[in-house]
């Protein structure tokens, strides 16, 4: 599919909070609500996104990082918060989850990165900053979530359901194409909106955490210099499942190439 077709048609959590907003979805300020850019953690399922936001958030700069941009969570929020807006939920999120901390982040898909900016809630902010994570493993990242899909296990602490994943290749082949689209996508939206880009692997995250947040930090020219990384709140998934997938997927790749 074209890249720009693609990105347009917008996504889901859009409509959903256009849906329940209307126009009150459209941040209509003059001047910013913040005194510093919006940062957001740009990820696509799997890619590591929430190892990455549980290192940012034991600095002493972040907190956030969820993923608050989902419809039902924003639907479920604005309730409770009785917020009469989207550009007051986001500032009232800002406020409530902020643990004291300087600056509250998000996680953003690409196509809550276009809402976010159809939406003109950049205007609240001083700018817009993206952590871009992606996946060497591209495999490893479809296999990763062909069986997540399945368990409802996304994370190491969820229980998920009891279940055995069932291998399908056609669908591994399908999630390594909508991963590469989806990291193209918001390289190209950073593009168009002239938003910074910082990309960081999910490998280089479990190699050298230290090395990569502070990497993040210079160039978002935020001072990490006392972070010290620490044990992960959540812990690796991958097992032995994963591992009789992969080689089952490669052996079916090389013979169909080989054919």
């Amino acid at each position: 599919m074209d890249l720009m077709k693609f990105i347009s048609q917008g996504g889901i959590h859009e409509k959903e909070i256009r849906r329940h907003f209307g126009d009150r979805a459209i941040f209509t300020g003059d001047r910013p609500v913040f005194d510093h850019p919006l940062y957001l953690l740009a990820f696509s399922n799997r890619s590591g996104s929430n190892l990455l936001a549980d290192h940012l958030r034991s600095t002493p700069v972040f907190s956030g990082f969820y993923e608050q941009l989902n419809h039902s969570t924003v639907l479920q929020q604005a309730e409770q918060w009785n917020a009469g807006t989207f550009p007051d939920l986001i500032r009232i999120g800002s406020e409530v989850l902020s643990e004291g901390k300087p600056i509250h982040g998000f996680k953003a898909s690409w196509d809550q990165i276009l809402m976010l900016h159809r939406f003109r809630i950049p205007a609240m902010y001083d700018g817009v900053k993206i952590i871009h994570i992606t996946r060497d493993d591209v495999l490893g990242q479809a296999v990763s979530y062909q069986i997540a899909h399945q368990t409802k296990r996304w994370t190491s602490m969820q229980r998920g359901e009891d279940v055995k994943p069932v291998y399908d290749k056609a669908q591994i082949s399908h999630l390594i194409g909508a991963a590469q689209m989806s990291a193209n996508a918001i390289q190209m939206l950073c593009t168009i909106f002239e938003m910074p880009r910082i990309e960081v692997t999910y490998e280089e995250i479990v190699a050298r955490p230290r090395k990569a947040v502070l990497r993040i930090g210079k160039l978002l020219d935020l001072d990490l210099q006392d972070w010290k990384s620490r044990k992960p709140t959540i812990a690796r998934q991958a097992d032995a499942i994963n591992d009789s997938f992969r080689a089952r997927y490669l052996a079916e790749a090389r013979t169909h190439l080989l054919t």
